[in-house]
């Protein structure tokens, strides 16, 4: 069985401790956009005083191996004459990026993606009080380009995960996946591109010929389910506004004198309303969906836009959640976030072989230490313009005031 620990110590460095009287310890890592941990103490422990909030980082280990570095939010407590529980919400350095914002001027980024993820980075830890003491250095140049705007006050999880779902905007743009590795007193940036992960072993559950086998496998259940919201036979697609500015020469009736007249004109582009050829066949009917990408200002990138989501939302890819049997799973290289899985379910009506990615990865600790993992397998990164609403939610719950 594997040996976990949890420690806790200044972000900034310093000592960790160990957490021992940690219960309920949960941790789940995603693909995007960040990971996090959460677990529960005594408040009256000798313990409970090493977590403060907003400056503890929460480190868990696997074998002495770090797996998850994360910053301690905004703790709840419990307080009974009998016992005070207090619970601990962590998020990973991903999730910090969202309370950093951009504070430079309005700049079009025309270079590689991974120079441009680096340079909004570097550029908000050289603010004074405002470094992460994440290491960008290492990070390969060249590679795909990045075409966006990033406006003052822009939030930099957004802007990086906008660049890596949606590339340039055009429908053949390679995307990549990244992540902040964990650590103690550094952390480092990596970015893969197109994506992260390996091709694993098959992950079987009551599988023909044999549907009632089950101890050959390290499936303990597997759950499937639909989302609707990811399918549609027709688009609206609305877009930003771009300013066009013009010059001209005049002259001055009072004057006399010639002068450059500077006009700038806000043009907005038309939103793309696109619908299945086969519309009047299909047995669904009509099933509409409204994106918005205010960032693309130009009309023929719009469109293209349109035609690429159309085309995208036409498969409803069912999402599988596997949960493994106790003790079977052997840490990231077995099984970990990016990798691709052959998943072959055989039960009643349900008989699906695909291949899936883990987006997601769910760590259940006991006291005693048996594990409980619960891989979440589905369709690769969702598109900018349906994820960066979760993400906000998911920021907006854990309360991070840095």
């Amino acid at each position: 069985m594997a040996e976990w620990r949890l420690l806790a110590g200044p972000w900034r460095g310093g000592r960790r401790r160990p957490l021992t009287s940690a219960r309920n310890i949960t941790c789940t890592w995603r693909l995007a956009p960040s990971h996090e941990l959460s677990f529960s103490i005594n408040g009256r422990h000798r313990e409970a005083p090493l977590i403060v909030p907003l400056q503890t980082d929460v480190h868990l280990l696997r074998d002495d191996r770090p797996l998850y570095t994360g910053r301690v939010g905004a703790p709840t407590d419990n307080a009974t004459a009998d016992q005070h529980t207090r619970t601990v919400q962590t998020a990973e350095y991903r999730a910090l990026l969202g309370r950093r914002y951009w504070r430079e001027d309005q700049i079009t980024w025309q270079s590689d993606q991974a120079g441009v993820v680096t340079r909004l980075i570097s550029t908000m830890q050289r603010r004074p009080g405002a470094s992460l003491n994440i290491d960008t250095t290492g990070v390969p140049d060249g590679g795909p380009k990045a075409n966006r705007v990033t406006e003052p006050g822009a939030g930099l999880l957004d802007e990086i995960q906008a660049i890596a779902v949606s590339g340039d905007g055009s429908p053949t743009s390679p995307r990549f996946d990244w992540d902040i590795t964990p650590g103690w007193d550094e952390r480092r940036l990596q970015l893969w591109t197109p994506q992260r992960g390996t091709r694993r072993k098959p992950l079987t559950y009551r599988w023909q010929p044999d549907p009632n086998q089950r101890q050959s496998s390290i499936v303990a259940s597997a759950d499937r389910s639909f989302d609707p919201s990811t399918y549609a036979n027709a688009v609206i697609v609305t877009g930003g506004t771009k300013t066009v500015t013009t010059t001209s020469t005049v002259v001055d009736p009072s004057t006399g004198a010639t002068v450059v007249k500077v006009t700038r004109t806000e043009v907005p582009t038309t939103p793309v309303y696109r619908v299945v050829d086969d519309l009047e066949s299909r047995i669904e009917g009509l099933w509409e969906q409204t994106l918005s990408y205010p960032d693309i200002v130009e009309q023929a990138e719009l469109e293209a836009k349109a035609d690429e989501r159309l085309a995208a939302l036409q498969t409803v890819a069912p999402t599988w959640t596997v949960t493994l049997r106790s003790g079977t799973w052997r840490g990231p290289e077995h099984y970990w976030i990016g990798d691709t899985v052959p998943l072959r379910v055989s039960s009643g009506v349900v008989t699906d072989e695909l291949d899936l990615r883990i987006t997601e990865l769910r760590l259940q600790l006991s006291p005693s230490g048996q594990e409980v993992v619960t891989l979440t397998l589905g369709s690769p990164l969702g598109d900018v313009g349906t994820t960066l609403a979760s993400q906000n939610q998911r920021l907006a719950a854990l309360e991070l005031r840095s």
